[in-house]
């Protein structure tokens, strides 16, 4: 449940911008659906900001490749009978 905490107060915060913005400008504003196009669009920045930033960390993979590969002969190329 907690990995949904940082989502949820995007949407609330996205759902409430417009209405705290026009508030504080002194203008008469009722929600509407734009308002839950908003809280959407928090939540999706939220989404990538955490996958773009704080995504779990991929480590090269040449060290598995060479543990793979360690104490293996490497294959000699064939070489089609007219061409030695």
């Amino acid at each position: 449940m907690k990995k949904y905490i940082p989502y949820l107060i995007a949407a609330l915060v996205g759902f409430h911008l417009r209405w705290t913005a026009a508030h504080l400008a002194g203008a008469d504003y009722s929600m509407n659906g734009a308002d839950i196009f908003v809280a959407l669009m928090c939540v999706v920045m939220v989404w990538s900001f955490k996958g773009a930033f704080l995504g779990e960390r991929r480590t090269s993979n040449v060290h598995a490749r060479a543990k793979r590969h360690s104490g293996r002969a490497v294959p000699q190329r064939k070489q089609p009978e007219d061409m030695r």
